[in-house]
């Protein structure tokens, strides 16, 4: 036996509402430029007058991140629901949000190291990046993903309150 343990492919989290439901059980995470990463990046990108125009990704986070994934889910929702940000309520958040779980998903995605920047520079504002919402600490696909697990309801508030990032 070894004294050592083997690194395993961590497990990755992506946050959605219950619309997608069907499409990610039945084929996983499709890459698009969702509403999450269009309305929160392309009006930096206009007032600079730089066409907001990505490469299509699925996002994910790992444990560490999982305020992440939680964010993504609450604009879903958000969205959904036509609220506003901040007046989605727990209850609505567990009816209507979804956490996708993608075991050994490092194997699947790639990972934006904290510390990197891009070849020019700061990734943030860079006219030829192909992924100019790819966050330091980031982890993206431009492949489908799967297989994954789904936690909606009950199951994923007790998820996510073990790990401290379910919104009170």
């Amino acid at each position: 036996m070894s004294w050592y343990k083997k690194a395993t492919s961590r497990t990755l989290y992506h946050g959605t509402s219950i619309n997608n439901y069907d499409s990610i059980k039945n084929v996983g995470l499709v890459p698009d430029t969702g509403n999450f990463v269009s309305d929160s990046y392309s009006g930096e990108y206009e007032a600079a007058g730089v066409e907001f125009d990505p490469t299509d990704v699925t996002y994910a986070t790992d444990k560490q991140g999982l305020q992440k994934a939680v964010n993504a889910m609450q604009y879903a929702v958000m969205k959904m629901l036509n609220k506003n940000w901040g007046e989605v309520t727990p209850n609505e958040l567990k009816g209507y949000g979804m956490l996708v779980i993608v075991k050994k998903g490092e194997d699947q995605f790639e990972h934006r190291p904290v510390e990197e920047e891009g070849p020019w520079g700061d990734w943030q504002g860079e006219t030829d990046n192909r992924y100019p919402a790819v966050e330091p600490g980031d982890y993206y696909s431009e492949g489908s993903v799967g297989p994954v697990q789904i936690l909606i309801g009950n199951k994923m508030e007790k998820f996510l309150k073990r790990y401290g990032v379910w919104p009170e």
